[in-house]
């Protein structure tokens, strides 16, 4: 990748295009001949804000995607009123070219569908993050290599839609390459990318465009009302919502790698006398809309009554560790074979795709393999959660293609690639209802997810309970807001519910009593406090300051494990804020300190079960992780945590009357809530 940083770092070469945003220029960097670039230069003080914006959003746009068959963005600065974007260079020119060469001998067939699948797997990775590319045409795909490989290039006006199901309304593109809709001013979205697409291949196959006039007026009757040249049946009819996605185009046995008829004869099929699994212990079910079953419930991957099962693969199809090595050592040497060709062939997986292979020894048709999102390669947090639920929706699009009945799932992206549990459990649910709300359902009868453990499967139910009263449930920001990667432990020893999750203390709701830690003289000094006195009211600050006086009788102030309480004001979201006296001491072993942080939160859990039983009415707790300091080795992070855990539950254990319904575990930090996860989900399975 280039290191430069200025167009004085480059030395630049013979004009290689130019249009409507600019110049593109051959160059290379002074320090390094060896590799070319293209740097295409925006003149922004000539162009007009729509053409300055234009440029702006390619070049941010272009940061964010990693694929093979899309020119690869390389660095992008401004240089006095000018933007340069440096790209790959493709050293084969483009399409446009390369037809217009051909004049009348045309290209070999294998040819035509190399790039066709090429190109269309560059509109599968764009359409799947709700990109439409809006200016699809032979002068845009570029190629490159010895083999001359298909990359999409300039996305000077691709347009990010807001969520799957929104459209683009502003009318651009070029004219030939235009579909109905637009031209007919209305709402469009990935449809009219294929549309184009259509066109393209036509090119390909005949060296002509499909549509041509002299006046614009004339093009826009051509494509609207007249009749259609025999281009890709279906890429190309006037309905956009019976075009074919950039998904189904590939699953076309034409690209397929491993088609049907090569799985085994003996393999399992789904019988729908069977109900799917009358052997498994289904923990719980219920129907879409449109009739597709969702069943949940604990099994071995390898041990179920289905067509196919998913993998949670990763992006080079490498099956180790958890499902996937599972899998792969049942599935055995045929399997591994398979997914080696496919990565030799079509290099590495990306995000929400996935890809079909035999099962090898495993009792299946097939095993659909599915890369799902890592929650610490994504900022926006609510990109990650549509890229997983595109997974899903994508999975079940693959089972219909393969006119499978019915496939089992294990959980995807929950394990080492970091995703909440409970934003999972979310995501699997609104895929799935994605999916079904299309109408075309096809074959499928049955999705299953099945897990070793509860939790997760827990987690599905109760967001679809959820779902049931609140359709919005599911939406990135009720997610986000709403849960931030809850997981509960319901009816934890028999008395009541955990919740431990990664949330901002103030965006909490519902909630009555907040635990925060202090010093001796209650100076709220610490981090914690701090927030508190500065988000509270005046009548919040007023009762912190009256907890003072207390700890002033003394030259040593209040003893540790006190625990003091004040109303929360009419500002902070919560009835009650206990103040908790915890500090370390000079002198302190760890083994004395965990001594004095376990009787601290056993006063803190005796304080707040007293809280309200008069009115008999149970109330919810929320504990910080109190006790690290400002900077915790790892160790003493486990050490609190296992305190904490350790703690409540004997608290639990031995108080025969609870009237805590709720006791929430809220941490900043992922690693301390993956740590309390870990503990109690262990305690509860030792039990």
């Amino acid at each position: 990748m280039a290191s430069a940083t200025s167009p004085s770092d480059f030395v630049i070469g013979k004009l290689l295009g130019e249009g409507a945003f600019g110049k593109v220029f051959l160059c290379h960097e002074k320090m390094d001949k060896s590799r070319k670039y293209a740097m295409k230069v925006i003149d922004l003080s000539k162009s007009p804000p729509e053409e300055r914006d234009a440029a702006v959003r390619e070049s941010k746009l272009l940061q964010q995607l990693k694929h093979e068959h899309i020119v690869a963005y390389v660095s992008s600065f401004k240089e006095r009123a000018s933007l340069c974007i440096v790209t790959e260079y493709c050293d084969g020119g483009d399409l446009s070219e390369v037809l217009e060469q051909r004049r009348e001998r045309a290209l070999a067939e294998d040819q035509i569908v190399n790039w066709f699948g090429q190109i269309c797997r560059a509109l599968k990775y764009l359409h799947i993050r709700n990109i439409l590319h809006r200016d699809i045409k032979t002068q845009n795909v570029f190629l490159t290599g010895p083999k001359k490989d298909a990359k999409l290039g300039d996305l000077g006006i691709a347009k990010v839609l807001d969520r799957r199901n929104s459209k683009a309304v502003t009318m651009c593109g070029t004219p030939s390459y235009m579909s109905p809709e637009i031209f007919q001013f209305k709402p469009y979205d990935t449809k009219s990318d294929i549309w184009a697409l259509g066109v393209v291949v036509y090119e390909m196959t005949t060296l002509e465009k499909p549509f041509d006039a002299m006046f614009m007026q004339q093009l826009v009757f051509q494509v609207v009302h007249g009749k259609l040249p025999p281009m890709p049946k279906k890429n190309t009819v006037h309905n956009p919502s019976t075009r074919p996605s950039a998904v189904d185009i590939l699953n076309n046995p034409l690209f397929a790698t491993f088609k049907k008829n090569k799985t085994r004869k003996q393999k399992t099929k789904y019988d729908e006398t069977q109900a799917g699994n009358k052997d498994a212990n289904i923990k719980f079910q219920f129907n879409t809309d449109e009739g597709l079953v969702i069943k949940l419930y604990k099994k071995h991957i390898a041990r179920l009554k289905v067509d196919a099962i998913v993998n949670a693969a990763n992006h080079r199809l490498a099956n180790v560790g958890g499902v996937a090595d599972v899998i792969a050592k049942a599935a055995g040497f045929k399997m591994a074979q398979e997914c080696n060709h496919i990565i030799t062939q079509e290099g590495q997986i990306f995000d929400g795709d996935n890809v079909v292979t035999s099962a090898g020894n495993l009792p299946y048709q097939a095993v659909i393999h599915a890369v799902g999102p890592r929650w610490h390669e994504y900022k926006n947090k609510a990109e990650c959660l549509n890229i997983l639920k595109i997974t899903i929706s994508n999975i079940l699009d693959t089972a219909r293609s393969k006119n499978f009945k019915c496939v089992a799932m294990p959980p995807i992206s929950s394990g080492v690639c970091g995703v909440p549990k409970s934003m999972c459990a979310a995501m699997y649910l609104r895929g799935i209802y994605d999916f079904s709300k299309q109408g075309k359902l096809g074959s499928m009868k049955e999705f299953h997810i099945i897990d070793i453990h509860d939790d997760i499967l827990d987690m599905i139910n109760d967001w679809h309970s959820k779902l049931k009263k609140n359709p919005r449930c599911l939406d990135f920001d009720a997610v986000l807001s709403g849960s931030d990667g809850v997981n509960i432990l319901r009816n934890y020893r028999g008395k009541t519910d955990i919740h431990i999750y990664t949330k901002d203390i103030l965006k909490i709701r519902g909630i009555d009593v907040i635990v925060v830690s202090e010093d001796s003289l209650v100076k709220g000094e610490g981090g914690l406090s701090r927030t508190l006195l500065a988000a509270g009211c005046d009548q919040y600050r007023h009762e912190h300051r009256q907890l003072q006086p207390q700890s002033n009788n003394s030259t040593t102030g209040l003893s540790r494990t006190v625990v003091l309480m004040t109303s929360g004001g009419h500002k902070l979201p919560f009835k009650h804020v206990l103040h908790a006296i915890l500090r370390r001491e000079k002198g302190d072993t760890e083994e004395m300190y965990q001594t004095v942080l376990w009787s601290t939160i056993d006063n803190v859990l005796s304080t707040v079960n007293a809280l309200d039983m008069k009115s008999k009415k149970d109330v919810t707790l929320a504990i910080p992780m109190i006790g690290l300091g400002a900077k915790p080795s790892d160790e003493i992070m486990k050490k609190c945590c296992w305190t904490l855990k350790e703690s409540i539950t004997k608290f639990l254990e031995l108080w025969p009357s609870i009237h805590i319904s709720e006791i929430h575990l809220v941490n900043n930090f992922d690693t301390t809530t993956r740590l309390l996860q870990q503990m109690f989900h262990n305690t509860k399975s030792s039990r």
